[in-house]
């Protein structure tokens, strides 16, 4: 639907048609992401870890479309985003896990187990944590 939506063609045997289309976040929810492996660079690309590119520009729509785009990828719609300040003082109050960019739980691990893979990662079991912390 994104690739017709946007005139690009493509036929529906290519893989690209069985990809999920996440939600970023609620802010301008129109624009599209692509979240990808970093092999090639194209229009609008930035690189946000050595394993991670993202693009927002129609040329890695059309190349996915034929089959010359990125090897991984994720197509997002929409993003969240902070206030000046905010995402800073989230992190310096601890509430966030950050953990280094995984390719493999980012791309390869079913939707639904990349949490507990990420927070694996920097040895947390999710079992064991407590939806209501307390403060000492």
């Amino acid at each position: 639907e994104l690739f017709t939506q946007q005139n690009i063609p493509f036929s529906p045997d290519n893989k690209i048609s069985q990809q999920p289309l996440y939600i970023g976040g609620p802010v301008e929810s129109e624009r599209g992401f692509i979240l990808h492996s970093p092999e090639n660079r194209w229009e609008s690309t930035m690189k946000v870890a050595d394993s991670f590119g993202v693009t927002a520009s129609r040329d890695i729509l059309e190349d996915s479309a034929s089959g010359a785009g990125p090897k991984k990828a994720l197509f997002i719609l929409g993003y969240a985003g902070w206030g000046a300040g905010q995402l800073e003082n989230e992190l310096s109050d601890n509430a966030w896990l950050t953990t280094p960019a995984d390719p493999e739980i980012v791309f390869d691990q079913p939707v639904e187990q990349r949490w507990r893979a990420a927070a694996g990662k920097i040895g947390i079991d999710l079992d064991l944590m407590n939806a209501n912390p307390g403060h000492a």
